[in-house]
């Protein structure tokens, strides 16, 4: 029997009111500006439509957005045997005074994390964030803590697993994590900048980063209340980009989120009317030809209607109308774009070379042509990973974007199985993935629309490589010839028509006149 919507409707309307009146009178005590920001948040329907599984865990619910599917339960088992685990039996005895009553009174700092309202009371949250806190809490330390000598042996594969950790929706915020080991007393006692966590924090991202961190980064030795990281994926994210910002004081904001949707069906649209109007157009004056004029005339026009109508005009005008599209339009847009790597080796001679540094050491040396860029991994996980650090990165107010100038950087410049191959030659590209399933990677990920900043190395290497490749003289004339060629283009269906017409003057005149030595023999 179905459930009474009204009844759940006034049984959820009944819990709110509760929790809403119990944290007001919480809340006369406590300084608001003191909780810990929003730092994970839901993903915009409007990006997990394309590809849910990058953003939604497939096995491993960690938090209160996914811990309760049902899906998922089946690694709710193996989530206890972790906290047996990781725990003396006294304090599982004593779990519930020890850790749960502890949770349920910083209520209001577990849900501050979140910017999605949680329907749940305060016990099963706390219940929740617990069981989900431990578990993660026995995965490092029993794969990157400080007693594991082989990180490499021990780490947890670049699986389903793996990904799981890294979704934005699925994040265990850091100060959540932390409240849990104090009251557990699983940290050493002299350890009151939390550096064991953040080190093994740290590991974690450094073992499954697609992308390799600043040889010169020293956060894991600068510990302090205003640098820690808001959770796994904050951490990895600022690595990445060498970016010693004040970690706690980053407010999120997911209006901020800005896509380039493909307007493929309107392109379609256009493409079917041109392919109507020219295929009416020469329908109509084949159709006259081929009826009224002499039996040579009949003979000629038949082959050339048959021609016409199985020429693939959409597909023709859709690839010039697409080539003007990026030579005029896109240039005016705030997309950074970038020849792919065949055709930067192939028409200025540009090769790109693999460096071991974050981000912010891509460069463009004109005096070599070589653009030099990060070492990318991509294995399985890969994708997951840069999906949600580029979700995340648009998510954060004070963010340079510079994440999402490199993804348009390397969807450019990676944008074929040709571009990969090059690129996986010359050491940039590295990881189990194939050379297709990279290229159709980076030419599926949403290209983001990114402000000019005259401070990005980013955009400061785009732009360098994109000047020195226009002054080309093979890509000057192959770009002046394309222009031409689509102008002609324009043209050619009002010639043809001028043609036809003269054609159809000429044959009249001659059956008039009788051209027999212009038209042809008599019958």
């Amino acid at each position: 029997m179905a459930l009474d919507p009204t009844v759940s409707s006034n049984s959820s309307a009944r819990r709110w009111t509760d929790r809403i009146s119990n944290a007001l009178q919480k809340e006369v005590d406590i300084d608001l500006n003191l909780l810990p920001p929003v730092c994970v948040l839901q993903v915009p329907k409007t990006l997990t439509h394309q590809k849910p599984e990058a953003y939604t865990p497939q096995l491993i619910g960690m938090g209160p957005y996914h811990h309760l599917r049902p899906d998922l339960y089946q690694m709710e088992r193996y989530k206890l045997a972790a906290i047996k685990d990781i725990l003396e039996p006294a304090q599982i005895i004593n779990f519930e005074h020890l850790l749960i009553n502890k949770l349920r009174e910083n209520d209001l700092v577990v849900r501050a994390c979140y910017n999605r309202y949680m329907d749940i009371d305060e016990e099963t949250l706390a219940w929740i964030v617990a069981i989900d806190g431990l578990f993660l809490l026995n995965i490092l330390r029993s794969a990157y803590g400080n007693n594991v000598h082989d990180h490499h042996e021990n780490n947890i594969d670049d699986s389903i697993f793996t990904r799981d950790f890294m979704m934005l929706e699925n994040q265990m915020p850091f100060v959540v994590v932390r409240q849990i080991s104090e009251l557990l007393h699983l940290s050493p006692p002299e350890d009151r900048e939390d550096a064991e966590l953040i080190s093994m924090f740290r590991r974690f991202c450094e073992m499954h980063s697609p992308l390799p961190f600043p040889s010169n980064n020293e956060y894991h030795r600068i510990y302090t209340k205003e640098t820690q990281p808001l959770h796994l994926l904050d951490l990895m994210y600022h690595l990445i980009l060498d970016d010693r910002a004040d970690f706690a004081s980053v407010p999120i904001q997911m209006s901020s989120i800005i896509i380039k949707h493909d307007d493929k069906d309107e392109e379609d649209d256009q493409d079917q009317d041109t392919h109507e109007d020219i295929m009416h157009n020469f329908g109509t004056i084949l159709e006259v030809l081929e009826h009224t004029g002499p039996r040579d005339v009949q003979k000629l026009v038949k082959p050339i209607n048959q021609f016409v109508a199985n020429v693939p005009w959409s597909t023709i005008s859709g690839l010039f109308r697409k080539g003007m599209e990026r030579n005029g339009d896109e240039e005016s847009k705030n997309i950074s774009n970038i020849p792919s790597a065949s055709r930067l080796w192939c028409y200025a001679r540009v090769r790109c070379s693999p460096i071991h540094e974050g981000i912010s050491m891509i460069k463009f040396e004109q005096a070599s042509s070589t653009l030099y860029l990060p070492v990318i991994t991509m294995n399985a996980g890969s994708e997951v990973i840069l999906r949600n650090l580029m979700v995340y990165e648009a998510a954060m107010s004070k963010s340079k974007r510079e994440f999402a100038r490199y993804i348009n950087l390397m969807s450019g410049i990676a944008n074929a199985t040709e571009d990969v191959r090059l690129l996986r030659q010359d050491g940039v590209i590295i990881g189990d993935l194939t050379d297709n399933e990279i290229a159709t990677l980076f030419s599926t990920m949403q290209r983001s629309f990114v402000r000019a900043s005259g401070s990005s190395n980013v955009e400061i290497a785009m732009e360098k490589v994109n000047k020195y490749y226009d002054q080309r003289l093979i890509v000057r004339a192959r770009k002046g010839l394309k222009k031409n060629i689509y102008v002609s283009w324009k043209f050619l269906p009002v010639a043809l028509w001028i043609f036809f017409v003269l054609l159809l003057i000429f044959q009249t005149f001659c059956s008039v006149y009788g051209c027999h030595n212009v038209w042809g023999n008599r019958d």
